[in-house]
């Protein structure tokens, strides 16, 4: 059997001496897409920094691609196939929409062209400058730029938010193409949890830093009151209340 991309065994991180992620464990295959749900201040965003070489580490480890993370810092892990959208988008404001690609380009699958065909709204932009697009332009190139850099794992966190319908629609259009391409593994994080788990093939639920639910994303398609139950929605038993749950 192949050594899975991605291994994370109990791994309890979080920010200065406050540990915010508690003996998390899971494995992603490459090309796999997990979604990672969990309401608000659950330990979301905090994995994926911790993947990212962003916070400290209290206990366990990491590997990708049979490399150990846990200590290898951040500019490593992006060179190694990690690529990282984060909620900021953190684009470069006085470039064009090309040259922000083209700055991070590393000859790698994603040339321009491969990027123009997945993201035609970028191409008919390409000699704006990053600051003159709008929010959802400017999240479409956030990815758009992460994949130049070549990754074999892609972290989404909560690329949707905050953007208008036509643009969400789109950008489900994309992840989608990118989940079902087998060369890339993708975690996303996404409040929509209903509408992600058809382009993913697990999902994993966070209840106060720790995994609460850990398996195939169709059985919650197809059975969505449980999902609804595990997110917390009024009138509905908490995940804390609920106990752990793990297919292999």
């Amino acid at each position: 059997m192949s050594e899975p991309l991605l291994e994370v065994v109990g791994l309890s991180a979080g920010h200065g001496d406050a540990v915010v992620l508690e003996d998390v464990s899971f494995t992603l295959e490459r090309g796999e897409a997990l979604a990672l749900l969990g309401r608000n201040g659950m330990g979301k965003t905090t994995l994926l920094t911790t993947l990212m070489g962003l916070t400290r580490v209290h206990g366990g480890t990491m590997r990708f691609a049979g490399r150990d993370l846990t200590a290898m810092p951040t500019h490593a892990r992006a060179r190694a196939g990690l690529g990282w959208v984060p909620q900021e988008r953190e684009i470069f404001p006085s470039l064009t929409v090309e040259e922000n690609l083209t700055a991070v380009d590393v000859g790698g699958r994603w040339s321009l062209k491969r990027i123009w065909s997945m993201f035609p709204r970028l191409k008919d932009r390409r000699a704006n400058m990053g600051g003159q697009l709008s929010g959802g332009e400017q999240q479409m190139l956030a990815i758009a730029r992460a994949l130049m850099l070549d990754p074999a794992l892609l972290l989404l966190d909560e690329p949707m938010e905050g953007l208008a319908p036509l643009i969400v629609q789109e950008l489900f259009r994309i992840i989608r193409e990118m989940t079902r391409s087998g060369d890339l593994a993708v975690i996303l994080v996404e409040q929509h949890a209903h509408q992600i788990l058809p382009l993913t093939d697990r999902a994993l639920v966070l209840e106060r830093g720790r995994v609460v639910h850990l398996g195939d994303s169709a059985p919650l398609v197809e059975d969505p009151h449980r999902l609804d139950r595990w997110l917390g929605v009024a009138g509905a038993p908490t995940l804390g209340d609920m106990p752990a749950e793990t297919t292999p």
